[in-house]
């Protein structure tokens, strides 16, 4: 099923007019090569536009000049040098939007026993790519109970930091959200992608080059959560997507929401000029990359 998602785009386009849900009206419009085109863009646009409040928000509570350091396995690193090569790890790459699909969907479909055993076998083929955590109802409502008593906390303290209290407040948000999209789904979990899976681009001045990676990693979004939608909702993410947008129904936009969820946009857009590069850390790529 994963072969999906390396299709050529025109195909993904023509699936999309083709492709019908169970959950639509009997006389669900066909989209349009335009209207397509146009949602890609605004897709791959509001992608990037999360990905900076994510981080806007992560080093308002951090600190500006922090310096940001992950789990090796979690952390894709894409770097763009001075002649405008592009390097994934250290290795020469010519897809950008391929690699971080794979590194990221490796472990997708591991069970919450296997991801188990598998994160603790250096031997097994995906232990150095991010896994999922597999939340259940009862997990979700105790995190929703216990962050919420945090925020309640916090919000108490005589002249607490406003950014630490909505910090916290945005962390009850989160659980909320999982619950709704646990809901949506059905199944007995929720398996999202760790909470530290990143992809990060360095790059020393803005140039046509940085936003053409920039827009290659919000399409590996795309196509991750295009994944979830055909596996959950039988059909592709810009149809639904393109339907939300037209008639603004309740069910699909919190459709859309639980697709955020389970693949946030998680980008650390890095000029270095600016300011100092992540801690280096270096995150192997699959068998066929390497």
């Amino acid at each position: 099923m994963i072969r999906l998602l390396f299709i050529p785009f025109l195909a993904i386009l023509m699936f999309s007019c083709q492709s019908d849900s169970k959950e639509v009206d009997p006389l669900f419009y066909q989209i349009s090569v335009a209207d397509s085109a146009r949602c890609m863009n605004e897709i791959l646009g509001e992608i990037r536009e999360q990905a900076k409040e994510n981080q806007k928000r992560q080093d308002e509570f951090d600190g500006v000049h922090m310096i940001y350091c992950f789990m090796p396995r979690d952390h894709m690193r894409i770097k763009i040098d001075d002649a405008g090569k592009i390097m994934i790890d250290n290795l020469d790459s010519f897809n950008v939007t391929e690699c971080i699909v794979g590194h990221f969907l490796f472990n997708r479909n591991l069970t919450e026993e296997e991801t188990a055993v598998a994160a603790m076998d250096p031997k097994y083929p995906g232990f150095s790519f991010p896994f999922y955590n597999n939340f259940g109802l009862e997990e979700i409502q105790r995190r929703i109970k216990e962050t919420q008593n945090q925020a309640d906390e916090i919000k108490s303290v005589d002249g607490a930091d406003p950014v630490l209290v909505e910090y916290y407040a945005s962390k009850v948000d989160v659980w909320k959200l999982k619950l709704r999209s646990l809901e949506l789904i059905g199944g007995k979990t929720l398996d999202q992608i760790s909470p530290q899976a990143i992809v990060s681009v360095e790059y020393k001045v803005a140039s046509e080059k940085s936003e053409e990676v920039l827009n290659e990693v919000a399409l590996a979004y795309y196509q991750m959560r295009n994944y979830e939608c055909i596996r959950y909702f039988n059909e592709t993410y810009i149809s639904l997507y393109d339907r939300a947008s037209r008639r603004k129904r309740k069910r699909d936009l919190d459709k859309l929401d639980a697709l955020v969820a389970l693949h946030p946009a998680s980008i650390l857009d890095h000029d270095r000029s600016k300011s100092p590069p992540p801690i280096e850390l270096q995150a192997p790529l699959p068998p066929k990359y390497r």
